[in-house]
């Protein structure tokens, strides 16, 4: 088991260090790698905030999963993020082009109508989210992130174009 000791404000202006994490237990993970780990969990929280109020935890929980399972329906939303349907929907419009009352939305996702099963909305990353998640994804790794999912557009040409034969 792991145990996280932040050093206290003293001990660390005493080092001369910001901060300081101690994993105790065999992890395999140096202080040093934890410190950069630390480091580029703020930058991406940063780089979260400056989207705006919209980009909530939950949002971005959204969103990861949109992008991890392109064409997911709101129903199959709820189970990964622990969200409700009603909450899902929110925050889809949320990352959507625009906000409720006619606001406008931060364009990450786009939901389309499910041409197999018309009563459904299935979600698709648009230019903009992926553009957003490949940075926060680079952010956080400190490695070059392409995040490389089908537009909605794209996905409905392929899906007519296979429906067709």
């Amino acid at each position: 088991m792991r145990k996280l000791d932040v050093a206290s404000a003293r001990d660390a202006a005493q080092n001369g260090l910001l901060a300081t994490a101690i994993l105790t237990g065999e992890t395999g993970v140096s202080g040093e790698s934890i410190t950069v780990l630390m480091d580029r969990t703020q930058r991406a929280l940063k780089f979260q905030r400056e989207q705006g109020d919209l980009l909530t935890p939950q949002a971005l929980q959204v969103l990861l999963n949109v992008a991890i399972q392109p064409g997911i329906t709101m129903q199959a939303l709820q189970k990964p993020t622990g969200l409700n349907l009603s909450s899902v929907s929110r925050n889809l419009t949320a990352l959507g082009k625009y906000h409720r009352l006619g606001k406008e939305g931060l364009d990450f996702c786009e939901t389309i109508q499910d041409p197999v099963e018309r009563r459904r909305m299935i979600a698709f990353l648009t230019r903009k989210g992926r553009d957003f998640l490949s940075n926060y994804l680079t952010i956080l790794t400190g490695q070059p992130v392409m995040v490389d999912t089908p537009l909605a557009s794209e996905w409905v040409t392929r899906t007519h174009r296979s429906a067709a034969r």
